[in-house]
């Protein structure tokens, strides 16, 4: 991940990481370059049109704890994970 990436923290629902098994609130990942965003409206109005509707488009949810895809806990991997995490907790 480039350190130009912008991370936002999205309120619950509850997702869980089948690698990691975090459980908790998912962020939002937007790809691409803040500084190149902003150095196109500055300079090219048509190309930053184009480059901030990518980014916008390309945004997924992440875990952050390992950065990867997610699981509703909604879900059936996902409820059968969180009964597996609580009978572990339970232990």
């Amino acid at each position: 991940m480039s350190a130009n990436s912008q991370f936002i923290v999205t309120p619950k629902p509850q997702y869980i990481r089948t690698h990691c098994g975090y459980a908790g609130s998912r962020i939002s990942y937007t790809l691409g370059s803040f500084w190149l965003e902003v150095f196109l409206w500055l300079f090219f109005i048509v190309p930053s049109i184009i480059y901030s509707t990518l980014r916008l488009t390309a945004r997924k949810f992440i875990c952050p704890n390992c950065k990867n895809s997610y699981d509703s806990c909604d879900s059936h991997i996902g409820k059968n994970l969180l009964k597996d995490l609580n009978k572990n907790d339970d232990s």
